[in-house]
């Protein structure tokens, strides 16, 4: 069901390295390139951000975002998550996520960071899929293709069957002790 979010445009201002980035995306696979320090990763930050800054799991993730002699950033995430068409805008006071209908913004939430990355997480793509399968970190893909045990170990992670594991492990446990 997640694979039905489709990202189409980030706007990036003032986060990490961009000043004023714009990056829009193809349907598919879109690989990004550039020279090291380019700001690659901070554009899949910069996504992230958009998605899930002010999750109540992440303290203190914007303490390094902010470009250096900048006051704050600012973002704009458009996106397609079956079917219809969001906008989440990240600026200052202005933490929302809109459905555009007839090209035209409808607030979903109250506003606020907490309120637009909860919604986020619960009714479009949680959190941990994202950052488990969606956004692969350099060195991960050459593990997933080469190793049979790495693989099962980040499938096992994208899947979370380890905590599953851990819990029948825990209750096998408690069976046998009574």
């Amino acid at each position: 069901w997640w694979f039905n979010m489709i990202i189409k445009r980030i706007k990036i201002n003032n986060f990490r390295s961009h000043v004023d980035t714009e990056v829009g995306f193809q349907n598919g696979v879109n690989i990004i390139l550039g020279e090291n320090g380019a700001g690659k990763s901070s554009v899949l930050e910069a996504i992230f951000g958009a998605l899930y800054a002010g999750h109540p799991s992440l303290k203190n993730w914007e303490s390094n975002k902010i470009r250096v002699g900048s006051s704050k950033y600012n973002l704009e995430l458009d996106f397609e998550y079956d079917g219809k068409h969001y906008k989440i805008i990240r600026s200052g006071d202005h933490q929302q996520i809109y459905e555009i209908i007839n090209q035209h913004p409808h607030p979903i939430t109250t506003g606020g960071k907490r309120n637009v990355a909860l919604y986020v997480d619960r009714a479009i793509l949680p959190m941990h899929l994202f950052k488990n399968a969606v956004y692969v970190k350099q060195g991960e893909i050459e593990k997933i293709l080469s190793d049979d045990d790495e693989r099962e170990k980040i499938i096992k992670k994208i899947l979370e069957i380890d905590k599953i594991d851990d819990r029948i492990t825990t209750l096998t446990k408690l069976i046998n002790y009574y």
